[in-house]
C-alpha cells in the first residue's frame, strides 16, 4: 500500500467493477475501514456494465455478493454505492478526487506484468497517472474453478 505518513483514511473509495476479485477487495476495504475508523466507504460501480435506466441505491446494493451485503451490516462506517459513467481507470481517479477520498482501493492485475504491459498501459498505470490520494492494490487470489 502506498500511503502518506501519518494519514488516516476517513473516506475510502473502492472499485466495484464486475470482476471475480472484487468481492475480496471490498471485504478487505471493509476490514481496513473498521480498523482505521473510517467515516465513509464508497463502492464505485461502472455504469457501462449495468442498465443505468433503473439504477437505485437499493438495486446497486442488491447486486453485491451476499457476503459483502452481510459484512455491510456489521460495519460502523457509512457505506454507499455510487455509479461512475466516464471511460476507463482515469474516471475512477477523478471520482476519488471529486469525493475527497483519502484512499483509493483497486484490484491487482490478473497476471504478472510483462514487457508489453509496461509498453501499453493497464488499469493500474492509468490510475497512478492521476493519483488523487493514497492507493491500495489488493492482490487476492482468483477462486479455484
Amino acid at each position: 500500500m502506498y500511503a502518506s505518513r501519518g494519514s488516516s483514511f476517513r473516506r475510502i473509495v473502492v472499485n466495484g467493477q464486475d470482476h471475480q476479485k472484487t468481492e475480496q477487495t471490498i471485504l478487505t476495504t471493509f476490514y481496513l475501514g473498521e480498523s482505521e475508523k473510517s467515516e465513509e466507504i464508497i463502492i464505485a460501480e461502472d455504469l457501462r456494465i449495468i442498465d443505468s435506466s433503473n439504477v437505485t441505491v437499493d438495486s446497486a446494493i442488491n447486486r453485491l455478493p451476499a457476503e459483502v451485503r452481510s459484512a455491510m451490516e456489521k460495519i460502523s462506517s457509512d457505506i454507499s454505492v455510487s455509479q461512475i459513467s466516464s471511460e476507463g481507470s482515469t474516471s475512477l481517479s477523478d471520482f476519488a478526487f471529486r469525493k475527497g477520498a483519502d484512499l483509493l482501493v483497486i484490484n491487482s492485475t490478473d497476471h504478472h506484468l510483462r514487457i508489453f504491459d509496461r509498453i501499453y498501459s493497464n488499469e493500474i498505470d492509468s490510475v497512478m497517472q492521476k493519483l488523487p490520494c493514497n492507493l491500495m492494490i489488493v492482490h487476492s487470489r482468483l477462486p479455484e474453478e
